[in-house]
């Protein structure tokens, strides 16, 4: 076991033919496959007695994730189990049928948390959920997934706290009717930060989110820029959509309809945040919630473009990079000759990644902090179950990443 990150070819050990590349993460033991993994996850308890169980078990949807808790003389720390069956599979049912535990774990969490026994603190849920996600092995293509909602193909992102939304607008250039010239075009662009309350809400730009200025803005909302996004006030979690199939640049014959265009949807659970997403692809409807506030529906007028973007500190400085981007691109920015030298091991052992977590595997309870990233020496590329090839520099970087190299002079 290692007290890093390591990129292998495998889940265990070196059998059978290589499937990932894997992110391994750290004190985890690829030789063990027959023994459940156990993460622990420091104070997260909330004011619920100590007599009250608190506790989650597999069942329905989740087969693969339990919560339990520490004896008495440690009550704040969580202990989440998770089974072998699929943990440690290559196969792309068994990978599924993780993930598909795992957001079913999410759901469990947060009933724990807004439950009325107040078994998580405030923001526990949200705590678990990311440790659990920083202690499992993910192939390259599972890791946005996990992180942020990102799977492949899914065409949705949820936002978290830190995160920017970079938005490029197109407006209608009319040049004479009937024209072939008329259309969209690019009109500017501006960001917006997204930001947490202290009651755990997702909202957006700190400073328009304290105004108090009254915007109706209908049902499905349609947002025209920054104003019309702080006025869809606070949700607990609000995720991005993009169509699947969206209008062309010249089809001005009909306002585009909710499902046609990028979207907002905001709400309160992860029950209805997934029935507003259903609707959305299905048919372009909007969904009632079933508990909290009302869900938020709101699409972006014009032929409008939004990127998420993440801060990773690049050479000692702070940069937002899209949701996506991995460590070959951000190598490629400086010169795509870069990756012709990674097999190299002086450019191994000088170039260094930390990523920010809990590392909560084996009993180790250490705060937050960085853990390196240890690349492997080579460069070949891994055939993927559901269609093209990874290597190990497809990594994708993640919110907080740190990335140095005395080669690129830091």
């Amino acid at each position: 076991m290692s007290s890093t990150y390591q990129v292998s070819s495998r889940i265990v050990g070196n059998s059978g033919a290589p499937v990932g590349p894997y992110l391994i993460p750290p004190s985890f033991s690829q030789d063990r496959p027959d023994t459940p993994l156990v993460i622990d996850v420091p104070y997260v308890r909330g004011s619920a007695a100590a007599s009250v169980a608190c506790a989650i078990a597999r069942g329905g949807d989740n087969t693969d994730f339990s919560l339990a808790w520490a004896p008495a003389n440690a009550p704040s720390v969580a202990k989440v189990t998770v089974q072998t069956a699929h943990l440690y599979s290559d196969k792309p049912e068994d990978r599924a049928a993780l993930f598909a535990s795992f957001n079913a774990f999410r759901v469990a969490l947060e009933q724990m948390e807004l439950g009325s026994q107040q078994c998580l603190a405030p923001g526990g849920a949200d705590a678990v959920v990311r440790a659990v996600a920083a202690s499992i092995p993910l192939r390259f293509d599972e890791v946005l997934g996990y992180h942020y909602g990102l799977a492949r193909g899914a065409n949705v992102v949820d936002l978290t706290p830190g995160m920017r939304l970079r938005i490029d607008t197109g407006g209608y250039d009319f040049v004479a009717p009937s024209s072939a010239w008329n259309g969209f075009g690019a009109a500017g662009g501006s960001t917006c930060t997204v930001s947490r309350s202290s009651a755990q809400d997702v909202c957006f730009d700190p400073f328009l989110g304290t105004m108090a200025t009254s915007v109706t803005l209908g049902t499905p909302a349609w947002i025209g820029g920054l104003a019309d996004l702080a006025a869809l006030g606070p949700r607990r979690h609000f995720r991005l959509v993009h169509p699947r199939t969206a209008t062309g640049p010249r089809q001005t014959s009909a306002a585009p309809a909710f499902g046609r265009t990028p979207a907002l949807l905001g709400a309160d659970t992860l029950t209805d945040l997934a029935a507003a997403t259903t609707a959305y692809f299905r048919d372009g409807t909007c969904v009632t919630a079933t508990s909290g506030r009302p869900v938020v529906s709101a699409a972006f007028a014009g032929r409008t473009s939004i990127v998420p973007e993440i801060p990773v500190k690049v050479l000692g400085e702070w940069r937002y990079l899209p949701v996506g981007s991995t460590i070959q691109q951000l190598l490629d920015f400086y010169s795509p000759l870069f990756r012709w030298q990674m097999a190299s091991a002086d450019f191994l052992q000088k170039t260094r990644l930390n990523r920010m977590t809990i590392t909560g595997l084996q009993g180790n309870v250490t705060p937050f902090g960085p853990v390196a990233v240890v690349f492997s020496q080579t460069t070949q590329y891994i055939a993927q179950p559901g269609g093209g090839q990874l290597s190990q520099w497809d990594l994708p970087l993640l919110q907080g990443d740190t990335f140095t190299s005395p080669w690129l002079g830091v």
